[in-house]
């Protein structure tokens, strides 16, 4: 699964073999600096589905109050236009969802902090069928999960990993009022800190740098009981929906050809048969451009 801002970003995620991508509204969204208008969703899910892709769309910020009526016309919206799921922070719009569109998929979002097999359960009451882990998660830490929950279960394979807990971060907020939980993180975590210790400085190390995870560094044991789902390892790959076309089309291509060259160890790691991959439909010349 790949990223997309907005159309660009769309279409390179498309052409490079991307099987699902994940965008947000220009509200409601944790990269609030990117994403579609209400109006162009039915587009954007023609456009993904003539290409055999899924299209999930983030709701992935804590809503107050004074929102609940837009909130609740823009999942509408939503599930009119044929969203494949809705990925979600705030439990009240989990719930809020399930009642105005029942038949729409429901996410539940990094941003949520789960990082146990009861916060699993937990968010599974208000109607989440599916998860995405803390990032901070170790594999060990999964495997334990899926162990004690048959819910779908995601992780990011790929991208920042942010210093706090995803969800829980205040820092941006508390220095410049840019809340991380209303999609205005300013990202104090990349900024370049010392350490004074009685009038000293002292090195900080590798806790300078701000701490990237990778799919290249996931490496599984084809015997491991714990390791039993394709989505355990590969549904979202990275946290960039402000990433260049170009660099997302590099970056997703890239994903595709190291899941391809470990394709046999995968489907030892998956019971049963494996579902074929979408067929995609080729375009007519210019007509993914034309927009």
């Amino acid at each position: 699964m790949s990223p997309a801002g907005y159309w660009p970003q769309l279409r390179a995620a498309i052409e490079a073999g991307a099987d699902a991508v994940y965008f947000g509204l220009k509200h409601f969204t944790a990269r609030a600096k990117v994403g579609f208008a209400l109006e162009e969703l039915q587009d954007v899910m023609q456009t993904l589905h003539r290409r055999g892709v899924r299209g999930y769309l983030t709701f992935n910020t804590l809503v107050f109050d004074h929102e609940l009526s837009e909130a609740a016309l823009s999942v509408a919206r939503i599930a009119e236009a044929g969203v494949d799921a809705i990925i979600v922070q705030d439990l009240g719009i989990a719930r809020l969802a399930k009642q105005i569109a029942p038949g729409l998929e429901i996410h539940g979002s990094t941003q949520m902090s789960v990082t146990s097999a009861e916060g699993v359960e937990l968010v599974r009451q208000f109607g989440v069928e599916r998860v995405v882990l803390a990032r901070e998660l170790s594999l060990a830490d999964i495997r334990a999960i899926r162990a004690e929950t048959d819910i779908q279960l995601e992780m990011f394979v790929h991208g920042a990993l942010c210093v706090s807990y995803s969800g829980q971060c205040f820092s941006s907020e508390a220095w410049g009022g840019r809340s991380a939980n209303r999609g205005q993180c300013a990202q104090a975590c990349r900024l370049p800190y010392e350490m004074i210790v009685d009038g000293e400085i002292r090195p900080l190390g590798e806790a300078r740098l701000l701490w990237e995870i990778g799919l290249e560094g996931c490496v599984w044991d084809p015997e491991d009981p714990g390791a039993d789902s394709l989505s355990d390892l590969f549904d979202r790959l990275w946290r960039g929906r402000e990433a260049t076309a170009r660099r997302l089309r590099e970056y997703t291509a890239d994903a595709r050809r190291q899941i391809e060259r470990m394709g046999e160890r995968i489907a030892a790691l998956i019971p049963g048969p494996v579902a074929p991959r979408p067929a995609r439909m080729a375009s007519a010349p210019g007509q993914e451009r034309a927009r």
